[in-house]
């Protein structure tokens, strides 16, 4: 029925709302039904704070689907803070949402991850190539939060 565009940046013309994810104020709690975080949590300094807070603002069976890198480039526009792992993303979301709530999957490769480095194109790689997950060279992590 709706649908919101959180930014702390207030120059953001596709944001509807603006603040700070570790003290979302603001906003109500139970408000939401869905809280999508693609590539966000590497960006907060203070990640126990704003994972509480998107808990907070969730409704009772309310989800938060995230992703975040294990491999990246670093952005010197903005300052990154975290690198994750499966288990460290794990660990970082069972004190807030439960164990049983939380459901952590890495997908990428060696090969996927240093065409990504170097800027190959996801032609340049077979489908086999690039759905390989090797649990030791994760890419990407998504998780899904179940409040």
């Amino acid at each position: 029925e709706r649908l919101d565009i959180l930014d702390i940046d207030t120059g953001n013309q596709e944001a509807n709302l603006f603040g700070d994810l570790r003290s979302l104020y603001k906003i109500p709690d139970n408000i939401y039904d869905c809280l999508i975080l693609t590539q966000v949590l590497q960006y907060i300094d203070d990640l126990p704070s704003a994972l509480k807070e998107c808990r907070r603002i969730l409704n009772p069976s309310g989800a938060m689907l995230l992703t975040v890198p294990a491999l990246s480039r670093l952005d010197p526009k903005a300052p990154e803070y975290w690198r994750f792992t499966p288990g460290g993303l794990v660990s970082l979301l069972n004190p807030i949402f439960g164990k049983e709530k939380v459901e952590v999957k890495a997908y990428g490769n060696v090969l996927a991850g240093l065409g990504f480095w170097v800027g190959q194109a996801t032609e340049e790689f077979s489908a086999k190539e690039l759905n390989h997950s090797d649990p030791m060279f994760p890419v990407l992590i998504a998780a899904r939060a179940i409040k």
